[in-house]
């Protein structure tokens, strides 16, 4: 079935933005309420695989 699908169908979901805003929502109505705000923190650490910071480059 997968070799009947057209090259130029794209392969994310044409409602993954709003299922994205919508997580980001309720993520962030949870770390705003101080009874989940750990869980919630929790969370988001647990799909961090690292936080990586670079100097910015000088502008000459």
């Amino acid at each position: 079935m997968l070799a009947e699908v057209p090259d130029d169908v794209p392969d994310q979901l044409p409602s993954a933005a709003y299922i994205y805003a919508k997580k980001i929502g309720r993520l962030t109505e949870a770390l705003n309420r101080t009874e989940d705000r750990a869980e919630a923190a929790d969370a988001i650490r647990s799909v961090i695989e690292k936080i990586e910071l670079r100097p910015a480059q000088a502008v000459a």
